[in-house]
């Protein structure tokens, strides 16, 4: 059963035979406490979830050594009769057992999409996995469908695949994310979301300077062809005056919890070839480009009129994309925008 169908269950602290297949989310802290004896007592807080939803799962005693060694978005547990506690709040109890990576179909499943939901908020573009060059000039160039490639995935989900997809951009953030100082992100090495309109950032959360940013993948949000589409936060879905910012360079520290769709990681990768190809400038003189739009002078209006254009050009434009599969060997799988050849 689902952690959201467990919780619903009202007839009973302890719903005896559940079995609820979930993946560790993250490790929380590991309090003190006493014991009726006297004797110090471990309690380590685990939030897990499943695709419905998440909980925390509060482990003490022996179990505490092992759940230390529990892995992010990799361990999966089969929790078999769980207490419920107030809140989304599980325990065990001398009734529970824990499976740890159970060898069920199922866990991987659950495991493959814990990594493709919690991918980087942005990353450095993996240049070793494609010979774009190669790619470009092969004899044999295969052109995809939306449907047609999430067939090619889904059949093999762990080998690269690469060819052209001609998709129509109907969603862009363009002025939203410069509003947002939002343009250019990447995470920090402590798995803090760094935002800027800037080139490069600065993490508070472990005082890491000049951190490389690149453009923010949510720049375009939302391309379609006649069978289907495609977000840059969720994969293969079915076809369904702007103010300056008061500070130019500041970054923006963002809570990873936040669920604005900006805000959230991208499962597309773009290369800042292709995002010049599309925009027609490079990142950097995209970052010139922002610099200047919040002084009131005539070249920031002139520059954020360009913007505009910009933006309201490319809406609902035709484009030949040439991508690539990077294969679930890379956490969760990504698809990569390799360059934009019309």
């Amino acid at each position: 059963m689902s952690l959201t169908s467990f919780f619903d269950d009202k007839s009973d602290d302890e719903v005896l035979n559940a079995k609820i297949l979930v993946c560790v989310k993250a490790i929380g802290t590991m309090p003190t406490s006493t014991s009726k004896e006297g004797d110090p007592v471990r309690t380590l807080n685990v939030v897990i979830c499943d695709q419905s939803s998440e909980a925390t799962l509060s482990v003490s005693g022996p179990v505490v050594s092992s759940a230390i060694l529990w892995k992010e978005h990799s361990t999966i547990l089969l929790l078999s009769s769980p207490a419920k506690r107030l809140g989304y709040n599980l325990t065990i109890t001398a009734r529970s057992l824990v499976e740890i990576n159970p060898n069920v179909s199922e866990a991987e499943h659950l495991r493959r999409w814990s990594q493709h939901e919690n991918c980087p908020i942005n990353e450095p573009f993996p240049v070793a996995l494609f010979d774009i060059e190669a790619i470009a000039h092969a004899p044999i160039r295969l052109q995809f469908t939306l449907a047609s490639l999430d067939s090619f995935i889904r059949a093999s989900p762990s080998q690269p695949h690469t060819g052209y997809l001609s998709v129509i951009l109907t969603k862009l953030h363009l002025l939203s994310l410069w509003k947002r100082q939002q343009l250019f992100s990447m995470q920090c090495r402590c798995g803090q979301p760094i935002y800027a309109n800037v080139r490069s950032g600065h993490c508070a959360a472990c005082d890491t300077s000049e951190i490389k940013l690149r453009i923010n993948a949510n720049l375009v949000s939302e391309m379609t062809d006649e069978t289907g589409a495609i977000s840059s936060t969720s994969f293969f879905l079915p076809s369904t005056s702007p103010h300056p910012p008061p500070n130019r360079s500041k970054t923006t520290q963002v809570p990873s919890m936040s669920r604005q769709h900006s805000r959230r990681p991208s499962k597309i990768l773009w290369t800042d070839e292709a995002w010049t190809q599309l925009l027609g400038r490079s990142p950097e003189q995209l970052a010139k480009l922002v610099l200047d739009t919040g002084d009131g002078s005539a070249q920031a209006q002139h520059n954020l009129n360009t913007l505009r254009y910009l933006e309201q050009r490319l809406m609902f434009m035709r484009v030949i994309l040439l991508v690539g599969w990077t294969g679930d060997d890379e956490p969760g799988g990504r698809l990569a925008v390799l360059g934009v050849v019309g």
